[in-house]
């Protein structure tokens, strides 16, 4: 998938919302300027500020990012990941949720006096070693984060997962 379109994407959404490019960078939380420079395409921005973006302009990420999915809803999906490349070889992974899910993991993120980045994060690794220790009989410990990355992977390809190029 391309998101070359995103420019005009992000414009269209403002459009339809109603809101000057002021009113959609003090709702994302971003510089007035890079409103502009991202809908004339000078800069693309990262992923959790596209993230803030949809939730501003009451669009999907999916959508706004490559025009896929009906732009004015996301479906009832509780979550909506989105993972964006980086330049240095890395990936940004923005999760999306609905605000009962949100909620939710606030919550429990609270009651572990936990920031819900931090306890989301935990979550997903606790989660994945569980499922590699029942896959593989692999007992991982908590700084093994790459090994954890790389069984992840391969339990994904071994399952047919394919990657679409961009």
């Amino acid at each position: 998938m391309q998101n070359s379109n995103f420019p005009q994407r992000l414009k269209d959404a403002r459009v339809s919302a109603g809101i000057s490019q002021t009113e959609l960078a003090q709702k994302a939380a971003v510089a007035p300027g890079q409103i502009n420079r991202y809908e004339a395409g000078k800069n693309m921005p990262r992923a959790h500020i596209i993230a803030r973006l949809a939730t501003a302009l009451g669009v999907s990420i999916e959508w706004l990012m490559y025009g896929t999915k009906d732009p004015t809803t996301h479906h009832g999906d509780v979550l909506d990941v989105t993972v964006q490349k980086l330049p240095n070889g890395g990936a940004e992974v923005t999760i999306d949720m609905d605000e009962e899910t949100r909620d939710l993991f606030q919550a429990a993120a609270h009651a572990r006096n936990m920031s819900i980045s931090d306890y989301l994060r935990e979550s997903l690794i606790g989660e994945a070693k569980r499922r590699l220790k029942e896959e593989n009989g692999s007992n991982l410990e908590p700084g093994d984060i790459d090994e954890i990355a790389q069984k992840v992977k391969k339990l994904l390809l071994e399952d047919g997962l394919t990657v679409k190029k961009k």
